[in-house]
């Protein structure tokens, strides 16, 4: 039993230990996700520096019950490296903008996974976590979409630890997709973060489909095509970040492009169903949009006007209050957008 996990678990408790606090300047990423034309995609370009194209591979996890995704908790592997997403709540009045505290730390996921009750009433024990023989996922990194990641020996042992710690919990992959992205990096910002519009092409693995889900091959090879304007800043920045992104999608002409919903929630509507109720029946996606947004996914693309008439106004996806929070927050939570 590593004496890192061993802190980790003691401060749970309340215990001191030193160099264990999670870090109060939290970086968080602000975000809006939007549709864009064609034609709007090529007048960024034109207009705005393009970074040079990256690819990368996502794996997201959850447990049995769902608990991750029906608190708008987003953990996953990007190319073999654990990231978790937690929602940060600013304010009403940001026109669709969502923030998330981003930890990359294992050692800092494992704690907060901990400590907000994500992994159940109680923490892996020590003879659990011993008794695991899990050896971490593989992620591929290849260009095309393909199947079946396998088992592979984890190099950082923090890492590994959070994995054996997961897999004592059930909590196991669900979502695997691949993203090629080009990047702008925008002349707006505020302080020393720079606002950056990242513009993705999505495919996605069925790896992880249910049993009972009905999908065709254009299911699988039908990219998903999203825009994504943010900025990193400090925490209690988040107000200020917002502006900028709407000052920017104004000076573009953007004000008016159709809010997105996530690729996760693509991943869903494509190959997980009962996964998609859970989160319908917690409050998670509105029932009343959900129908449409089936049929957005279950057919050919769906033009922009004809997606945003679909959607009609209102919040796509909606979080639910952690237990932590559950006493002090009303049950109507802010608008989350999905990772």
């Amino acid at each position: 039993f590593n004496a890192s996990l061993e802190a980790t678990f003691a401060m749970t408790c309340g215990l001191p230990i030193a160099g264990a606090a999670i870090d109060a300047t939290s970086v968080i990423e602000v975000e809006k996700k939007v549709f864009l034309t064609s034609e709007q995609r090529e007048q960024l370009v034109a207009s705005l520096p393009l970074g040079k194209e990256k690819a990368f591979w996502d794996v997201y996890y959850d447990g049995p019950s769902f608990q991750l995704t029906k608190n708008d908790w987003w953990l996953r592997q990007r190319q073999g490296n654990w990231e978790l997403k937690i929602p940060v709540s600013f304010g009403q009045g940001h026109n669709g903008c969502q923030s998330y505290e981003e930890i990359e730390d294992p050692q800092q996921i494992l704690m907060r996974l901990i400590q907000d009750g994500m992994l159940g009433d109680n923490p892996p024990t020590a003879e659990e976590l011993a008794a695991s023989t899990f050896q971490g996922f593989n992620v591929a990194t290849e260009d095309t979409v393909a199947c079946s990641p396998t088992a592979d020996v984890d190099s950082d042992p923090l890492a590994l630890e959070l994995d054996r710690a997961l897999e004592a919990r059930s909590v196991l992959p669900f979502c695997r997709l691949h993203t090629r992205r080009n990047s702008i990096a925008a002349r707006e910002g505020c302080h020393s973060s720079r606002l950056m519009v990242d513009m993705d092409v999505v495919t996605f693995d069925p790896v992880y489909a249910e049993t009972s889900a009905n999908f065709c091959e254009a299911s699988k090879e039908r990219p998903f095509v999203i825009a994504e304007v943010e900025m990193m800043v400090p925490k209690g920045e988040e107000g200020e970040a917002a502006a900028v992104l709407e000052n920017f999608l104004a000076a573009h002409d953007l004000a008016d492009a159709p809010r997105a919903y996530s690729k996760v929630l693509e991943y869903l509507l494509r190959f997980r169903p009962a996964h998609l109720d859970a989160l319908a029946a917690a409050g998670g996606v509105p029932r009343a949009k959900l129908e449409k947004l089936r049929m957005m996914a279950g057919g050919a693309p769906v033009p922009v006007a004809a997606a945003e008439r679909l959607l009609g106004p209102g919040p796509i996806f909606l979080s639910l209050p952690t237990e932590r929070n559950r006493n002090s927050e009303a049950a109507s939570a802010p608008t989350r957008g999905m990772p």
